[in-house]
C-alpha cells in the first residue's frame, strides 16, 4: 500500500535552503526532526521558500515564460511542500515521541489550507501556466505528458466557478484535509487491548503467549497484525476469537463513524460543486479507468470469473467442520471462524502448516534473501549501513547502488518492520525523496523510501519468524520501494511511483509473484535452528497452494472495491449501516454479518484511495501481463529481462502513460 497526495501527485525535492544530498546515513538522519521546534522551523522555512518561488513565477511577463522558469519552477515549489508533507505523514505513522507527533499533527492541519490556497486553487499560478501554454513551445514527450497532466489537474479544480463558489470549494478541501487526517490518526492511535487468561489462548505456542505481555495474570492481545494472525488462525477457544475479532474491527469506533459520514458528505458536495455527478466520478476521472461505469463493469467481470471458484472453496471448508465450530441458524460461517477453518484445512488437506513454514523464514534471512533476489534481477547492490539518529533502535537503513553506474549510489531504503504503540498498524511504503534529474538525465539525485510493516517481534527463544503470506507482504512493499528508488524522471511530480493510482500497485503485485517460485523460496529460506534452506518438497507444497483461495480473495476484493464506490457514488444520503453490511458481506456470502463490528471505521483506504480501491484488482491484471512476459523470457531471476523491465517500466516513474509502458515491455 502507498499513500498519495490529492491534486497533483507530487513528491520530494528539498527541505532546506541547502538541500541534503542524502549520500550518507547522517544526511538521511538529518532529514528527520529531533524536536518539535526543529520540525516547526523546517515548516516555516519550507513555506517561505515555496512562496518566494511562486512569487517569481507570477511576476514574469507572458512573453518571457519558458518551461524552465514557469512549469519546472512550479513543480519545484510544490515539491518543496510535498516533500515536507511526506515527512510529516511519516512522523505521524512511526514516531514514538508524542510531542513531535503532536507538532506534526498541528502542521498537517495547518498545511492543508496552504497547499490549497497557494497551489491547488492559486489563480495567479493557473494564469501563468496558461500563458506559458499559449507560447506553444516544442516539448519532448516527457515534458509534454507532464504539462498536459498538470493542466488537466488544474481544470478539475473549479477555476470556472464564481468567486463565492470558488471560496466554498477551497473551504471544502480544507475541511476534508482535517477530517481525513483525523480519521487516519484515530486508526493509528487506537490502543484497544483484550485481556485474557492463559487458558483462553489454547492452541497458541508458548513463546507466542509469552511475547504478549502479562498484567496481573492476564495476557494482553493488542490490535496488531502478528497478534491477529496468531489468535484468529490458531486459538481453539471460540470466545477469544470472537472477542478479538470484534475488538479488531471496532478500531477507531465510534470516533470515525461520524468522521466518515462527514467525509462522504463533504466529498459529495465538492464533486457536485465541480460539476461531477459523484465524488467517485471526480476521483476516477484522472485514472486509467476514467469512469465509475468502467470500474463497475471491470469488477463485475472479475466477480463473474471467480465466483464459481469461490463457492467451491467455501464448500470445501463447510464440508469439513470440526465439532468445535458451529454455523449460524442461517447456515453461515461466523466471521471469527474463517481464518481458523482455513488454517485447519490447509494443515489437514494441503499439508501446509504456517507455523512450521515460518521456521524457515526468520526475518533477517528473508530480508537478506529478498535483497539478493532483487539484486540479481535488477542488477543492484544492497548494503546495510548504520541507521544513526532515527526514531527507534529497531529501524534499519540500506544503501542501494548500481555497480554499473557512475555515480553508483541510487539512494537509501529505511526499514521499520516491527509494531510499536501508536505506530501505523498496516503495511505501506512512502517515497520521501524521488530520483530526479536537473541536468537533462545525466545524473539523478539519490532517492529515499521507507517500508513500514508490523511483523512479529523476536522473543528470547526465537527470532522474528514470518509466515509465507507475510513474506508476500514484504515483497509487495519492497516492490513499491524499488519503484521509488528506480523511477527516474526530470520532474519531481513524475518520479518514483508517482503514476496513475490504478497502475501504481502493478509493480508491487508483480513482485509478489516471486514468492510463488520454488527457486526463490529456497533462496529466501534458512531454518532458524538448523540454518538449512527449505527442502524442495516443502517449497513445492507451498507453491502448489497458490490458487487455493484465489476465488475467495478475488470476490472479497470485489466486495471491498464496490463498497468504496458505493461510499462515494451518486446519492446524497448514504446509509452507513448498510454500507458496513455490504463491506462485511462483499464477496463473502457464506459468512455471517456481525452487526457488532464497524470495519469501515478502520478502512484507511477510504481516505487514501477514496473510490479507487478497485486499483488493486485493476493493477493485478496488468501485473499478470508483465509476469507472463518475464516468465517466457528468462524468469524472475534473470538479469537480462530484469534490465528490460527496469528500463521500460519502473525506470520511467510516472513520466509517461502506464498503458504505453506495459505495451512497450510486452511487445518484442
Amino acid at each position: 500500500m502507498i499513500k498519495h497526495l490529492s491534486f497533483l501527485v507530487l513528491a520530494a525535492h528539498s527541505l532546506h535552503s541547502a538541500p541534503l544530498d542524502l549520500k550518507t546515513p547522517a544526511e538521511v538522519s538529518a532529514l528527520f526532526p529531533k524536536s518539535a521546534e526543529e520540525l516547526q522551523n523546517s515548516y516555516e522555512r519550507t513555506k517561505n521558500e515555496a512562496l518566494a518561488c511562486l512569487k517569481a513565477i507570477e511576476s514574469l511577463p507572458a512573453e518571457k515564460r519558458t518551461f524552465e522558469n514557469t512549469v519546472r519552477e512550479f513543480d519545484k515549489a510544490y515539491a518543496e511542500v510535498a516533500t515536507f508533507t511526506d515527512i510529516v505523514k511519516t512522523i505521524l505513522k512511526v514516531y514514538p515521541d508524542p510531542v513531535i507527533r503532536a507538532a506534526a499533527q498541528k502542521i498537517a492541519i495547518e498545511g492543508g489550507p496552504f497547499l490549497v490556497d497557494q497551489f491547488e486553487a492559486n489563480r495567479e499560478v493557473y494564469r501563468a501556466l496558461c500563458e506559458y501554454q499559449a507560447n506553444k513551445e516544442h516539448l519532448n514527450p516527457e515534458r509534454s505528458y507532464h504539462l498536459a497532466d498538470v493542466m488537466e489537474a488544474f481544470r478539475r479544480q473549479g477555476f470556472n466557478l464564481n468567486p463565492e463558489d470558488f471560496r466554498l470549494m477551497k473551504d471544502l478541501k480544507n475541511r476534508l484535509n482535517v477530517l481525513c487526517l483525523q480519521f487516519d490518526t484515530n486508526i493509528s492511535e487506537d490502543s484497544s487491548t483484550l485481556r485474557v487468561k492463559k487458558e483462553q489462548l489454547l492452541g497458541l505456542e508458548e513463546d507466542v503467549i509469552h511475547s504478549l505481555g502479562n498484567e496481573g495474570g492476564y495476557y494482553l492481545l493488542r490490535c496488531d497484525y502478528p497478534t491477529r494472525a496468531q489468535v484468529m488462525e490458531n486459538c481453539r477457544i471460540e470466545s477469544t476469537r470472537r472477542d478479538y475479532h470484534r475488538m479488531f474491527f471496532n478500531r477507531a469506533y465510534p470516533k470515525n463513524q461520524q468522521l466518515l459520514t462527514e467525509i462522504i458528505s463533504t466529498r459529495d458536495t465538492l464533486a457536485s460543486l465541480l460539476g461531477f455527478s459523484s465524488y467517485a466520478e471526480l476521483d476516477i476521472s484522472s485514472q486509467m479507468a476514467k469512469t465509475p461505469e468502467t470500474v463497475r463493469h471491470f469488477l463485475d467481470s472479475i466477480a463473474e470469473k471467480y465466483t464459481p471458484k469461490a463457492d467451491a472453496e467455501w464448500e470445501l471448508l463447510l464440508a469439513d467442520l470440526p465439532d468445535s465450530i458451529t454455523l449460524t441458524p442461517e447456515g453461515k460461517i461466523k466471521p471469527w471462524d474463517v481464518a481458523f477453518l482455513q488454517n485447519r484445512y490447509k494443515k489437514q488437506h494441503l499439508h501446509i502448516d504456517n507455523e512450521k513454514i515460518a521456521e524457515y523464514f526468520p526475518m533477517d534471512a528473508v530480508v537478506q534473501g529478498l535483497l539478493n533476489v532483487y539484486g540479481q534481477f535488477f542488477g543492484l547492490k544492497f548494503k546495510a549501513v548504520p541507521a544513526q539518529g532515527l526514531w527507534d533502535a529497531a529501524v534499519q537503513l540500506v544503501a542501494v547502488s548500481d555497480p554499473n553506474a557512475q555515480p553508483s549510489l541510487l539512494g537509501h531504503l529505511i526499514l521499520d518492520l516491527f509494531p510499536r504503540e501508536n505506530k501505523y498498524s498496516h503495511a505501506c511504503c512512502e517515497s520521501l525523496r524521488p530520483p530526479i534529474s536537473s541536468d537533462g538525465g545525466k545524473t539523478y539525485s539519490p532517492a529515499l523510501a521507507i517500508v513500514i510493516a508490523n511483523f512479529s517481534k523476536p522473543t528470547e527463544s526465537k527470532p522474528s519468524l514470518l509466515q509465507h503470506d507475510e513474506v508476500e507482504v514484504l515483497f509487495h512493499e519492497f516492490g513499491h520501494a524499488i519503484h521509488a528508488l528506480l523511477g527516474r524522471a526530470e520532474m519531481p511530480s513524475k518520479a518514483a511511483f508517482n503514476t496513475k493510482i490504478d497502475f501504481v500497485e502493478a509493480p508491487s503485485q508483480l513482485l509478489e509473484e516471486w514468492v510463488w517460485n520454488n527457486d526463490v523460496l529456497i533462496l529466501l529460506s534458512r531454518h532458524y535452528l538448523t540454518k538449512e534452506p527449505m527442502p524442495f518438497m516443502l517449497a513445492d507444497q507451498i507453491t502448489d497452494t497458490e490458487d487455493f483461495d484465489e476465488g475467495r480473495v478475488k470476490t472479497r476484493q470485489v466486495g471491498l472495491a464496490k463498497t468504496a464506490l458505493n461510499c462515494f457514488g451518486p446519492g446524497k444520503a448514504k446509509d452507513l449501516t448498510q454500507l458496513e453490511k455490504t463491506f462485511c458481506e462483499g464477496g463473502l456470502k457464506h459468512v455471517a454479518y456481525d452487526p457488532q463490528c464497524h470495519p469501515l471505521c478502520s478502512f484507511g483506504h477510504l481516505t487514501g484511495y477514496g473510490a479507487k480501491y478497485y486499483s488493486y484488482l485493476w493493477s493485478k491484471e496488468l501485473a499478470k501481463q508483465l509476469f507472463a512476459y518475464i516468465c517466457s523470457h528468462g524468469g524472475p531471476l534473470d538479469p537480462i529481462i530484469g534490465e528490460r523491465y527496469r528500463s521500460r517500466v519502473i525506470g520511467k516513474g510516472g513520466s509517461c502513460d502506464p498503458e504505453e509502458l506495459v505495451l512497450d515491455f510486452v511487445t518484442d
